[in-house]
């Protein structure tokens, strides 16, 4: 690796096989010119995305210390994004650092810098200023950029928001008023460092700034904020004091708007009181028609160290309860069940989607009840090169009532192979959720990144605001979404196999808007059965706990089973007490898995183990819960 000449390249091997392991390089390269400045691009750049990096930092120009923030660190595969990785020192020095570790080895990266007035023209077309400034004199000598007021850097290389107190951020949170017209956005961290906690509110034309009140909240990034009607409400993150719990509420448009602190209020006489452990990087999302905050997931404490949860929690506003709710999820793919994972709530289905690395969570909030889908499942059936690759820290925005748009994220490294992928994509998927497809697959050049906050603003706008790809953002991003055309037979046709058909039983399918129990099926439209008074009767079944009952002859009973350890192997055993009697043996069928359970005896057992495809249903079924005993003669 050599540092080369004015203009020469910077290079850290050119194949695959010659990229050092462990390796630390480190450049100081400085202009005897004080009027000048060091410009550094790629022409490639591969690295293992999360752990070989890229470093660049400013050299202050008085002292000749190196600065402690970073302007740039870099990562992954950025062949997509070359022309927009340009690193600009502030002065006349800059140190760039290449440092990897021992796992995965990747092609490297080629750079080149030269040392140039801030004022020189640049870049494929030769705009002085990037295009984004006007140059300017300096007394004492030489000449700076002064930029507009949506660019900043010393060449005006960077977008901005136009608003200062909007810094450079990731992992932050935000939530759109409707009635205001407002996005309202808090907290966040920059280059790994703890932001002070802020509330910036962007009324799509003027910035203010909303007054935080002490005591409020702590700074924090990684946490989740929601808006239902025209109050927010934020929850967890982490901060220099560790992971929160704390639930706050926030009315911008009051009077005297502040953050309070919501104190929660005990359950029902005799109900054990619930509280969400710290959590940071949870899943937070609200049901506005339903008044409640879902809180799904995340990272927490134990033992001395940060492991995943499972949990869910609901917490309605308007009795200030928190409750804890089915909280199963599939176990091969736990450690990303939603850790760093983006959601959206459907009022026309009332199904919460869950959208992990490698898959989407489905929860339908009035059974109770999981789905699961491999995210690699959402394709075009016309286009399979529109399938949604892993990703971390994306973002979900509901457009109409059956939509999503999904938009950038992170790979997370494991193999090399993920070196050939971008490390921040900007890759923007609209997904029909009724027909379970992406309908179109698109890209935002230049907008790469993860971290980001997003929300809709009104039917069709995405707002897309900071995060990080390398760099830390402070830009608002601004995008029209145009959805396809309502087709209200195919959309029938799709609601009847996505919501319909994945119904465990008589009770499930009737809460799901426009399903009825026809023919022992759960049909889209049908009127036969829609209420779940009318339903079979359900008996509950509990771990270790045996069941007792007579069945009439031709009649049904469905056995609701929620088993709240998917990493343990289930056990089902059933058993009759007429043996002898000359009748038949009674059958016991699950429903609605793909390798259907099916068997008739008068002492039968099954096993499920803990990785059966027929616990978790995949795309053909939703998660277990519902076992149904029929017999055909009287006991």
């Amino acid at each position: 690796m050599n540092r080369g000449h004015h203009g020469a390249p910077v290079r850290a091997s050119g194949h695959l096989w010659h990229q050092l392991f462990a390796a630390g390089c480190r450049w100081r390269i400085a202009s005897l010119d004080p009027t000048r400045v060091v410009r550094v691009t790629f022409s490639s750049f591969q690295t293992e995305c999360g752990y070989d990096f890229v470093t660049a930092y400013d050299v202050s120009a008085g002292s000749g210390s190196v600065s402690s923030t970073p302007i740039a660190r870099l990562c992954g595969n950025r062949t997509a994004h070359l022309a927009y990785d340009v690193i600009v020192s502030s002065g006349p020095a800059l140190v760039v650092e290449f440092a990897s570790d021992v796992d995965v080895q990747s092609a490297g990266f080629t750079a080149a810098y030269q040392l140039v007035s801030p004022c020189a023209p640049v870049g494929p077309n030769g705009d002085v200023c990037s295009g984004r400034g006007t140059c300017v004199s300096v007394s004492g000598g030489g000449l700076r950029c002064q930029c507009n007021p949506t660019a900043s850097g010393t060449m005006c290389e960077r977008e901005t928001a136009g608003f200062a107190a909007f810094v450079p951020r990731a992992n932050l949170a935000a939530a759109y008023l409707a009635d205001a017209d407002a996005m309202v956005l808090a907290g966040g961290q920059r280059d790994n460092q703890v932001l002070p906690f802020d509330t910036l509110q962007y009324n799509f034309g003027s910035w203010s700034t909303v007054p935080v009140t002490l005591p409020g909240p702590s700074d924090r990034y990684s946490h989740g904020m929601v808006a239902i009607n025209s109050t927010v409400y934020l929850y967890g993150g982490i901060g220099n004091q560790g992971a929160t719990t704390d639930l706050w509420q926030l009315t911008p448009g009051s009077a005297s708007p502040q953050w309070s602190r919501i104190t929660p209020r005990p359950g029902p006489p005799g109900s054990v009181a619930v509280t969400p452990p710290p959590l940071y990087w949870p899943t937070v999302v609200a049901a506005e028609d339903l008044g409640k905050v879902f809180v799904i997931g995340g990272l927490t404490l134990q033992s001395g160290y940060y492991s995943y949860s499972r949990l869910l929690f609901e917490f309605d506003t308007r009795t200030l309860v928190w409750s804890q709710r089915n909280s199963s999820s599939h176990p091969i793919i736990s450690t990303s069940a939603a850790v760093a994972a983006s959601a959206i709530y459907r009022s026309a289905s009332r199904f919460i989607h869950v959208f992990t690395e490698y898959a989407v969570q489905s929860y339908h909030v009035p059974t109770d009840t999981w789905f699961f889908d491999p995210i690699d499942s959402l394709t075009s059936p016309t286009d399979p090169a529109t399938a949604i690759d892993p990703r971390l820290y994306r973002s979900a925005t509901l457009f109409g009532d059956n939509y999503a748009v999904l938009f950038g994220g992170q790979i997370k490294p494991v193999t090399p192979a993920s070196t050939a992928r971008a490390c921040y994509t900007d890759a923007l998927h609209i997904v029909d959720l009724d027909c379970w497809s992406v309908v179109n697959a698109t890209s935002l050049p230049g907008r790469h990144r993860m971290g980001h906050a997003a929300v809709r603003r009104g039917d069709d706008e995405l707002v897309i605001a900071g995060g990080f790809n390398g760099v830390s953002q402070s830009d608002v991003v601004r995008e029209r979404i145009a959805l396809p055309p309502a087709n209200a037979t195919a959309r029938a046709a799709c609601r009847a196999r996505t919501w319909c058909a994945r119904s465990n039983d008589c009770a499930d399918c009737v809460a799901k808007p426009g399903c009825g129990w026809c023919g022992d099926a759960c049909v889209y439209g049908c009127s036969a059965v829609t209420s779940a008074s009318s339903c079979p009767a359900r008996v509950p079944l509990a771990l270790g706990v045996a069941k007792t009952g007579r069945i009439a002859g031709l009649a049904t009973v469905e056995f609701g089973a929620f088993i709240n350890a998917p990493d343990n192997d289930l056990f089902i055993r059933f058993d009759s007490d007429d043996v002898g009697s000359g009748d038949p043996p009674f059958t016991v069928s699950v429903r609605n898995l793909p390798l259907n359970a099916t068997f008739s005896t008068q002492s039968t057992a099954t096993v499920f183990p803990s990785t059966d495809a027929r616990r978790f249903g995949g795309t053909a079924g939703p998660y277990p819960s519902r076992l149904a005993a029929n017999r055909m003669h009287r006991v």
